[in-house]
């Protein structure tokens, strides 16, 4: 396993929902683009004159990711988070921007340092399960180190 972030780790990196209508299903290999996490683009064909959306994502710092686990602790309800919240906030802390989506724009980010997705935005643009399957790529991602990817 990885212990330290090197100049090969993984930082930024692009991802297409499963669920994206653009994807040629007759010409993609749908379960190895996600078969161990790789999200491997090159598994995927889109069909002629269609272009997918295209996540743009970063792995999460040691510190996001801290804050994702411990987020009850933060809000002081003393619940313990449920994985669903935390592929949530996954989604909002990795999504960078988004490429070939009406609607996207840079004014949807909360400033901050760095910046996340507004929740709102999300829940008037996006579907439940998208956001869960991009969140949980984020979240994997940001787990696992280049090496740790390859030898899944």
């Amino acid at each position: 396993m990885a212990l330290k972030k090197t100049a090969g780790s993984i930082d930024g990196f692009r991802l297409v929902s499963i669920r994206d209508n653009a994807i040629d299903r007759e010409n993609s290999d749908v379960d190895a683009y996600v078969e161990n996490m790789e999200y491997d683009l090159a598994h995927l064909s889109f069909l002629p004159g269609e272009t997918p959306t295209f996540f743009v994502c970063r792995s999460l710092t040691a510190g996001e990711m801290r804050r994702i686990q411990d987020a009850p602790i933060q809000r002081g309800d003393g619940t313990a988070i449920g994985f669903g919240s935390m592929v949530w906030l996954a989604f909002r802390h990795g999504v960078e921007s988004m490429e070939n989506f009406e609607g996207w724009s840079e004014k949807f980010r909360i400033k901050g340092h760095p910046p996340l997705v507004s929740e709102r935005w999300i829940d008037e643009n996006l579907y439940f399960e998208t956001v869960q399957e991009i969140g949980l790529a984020i979240l994997n991602r940001s787990k696992l180190g280049e090496d740790d990817l390859k030898n899944c």
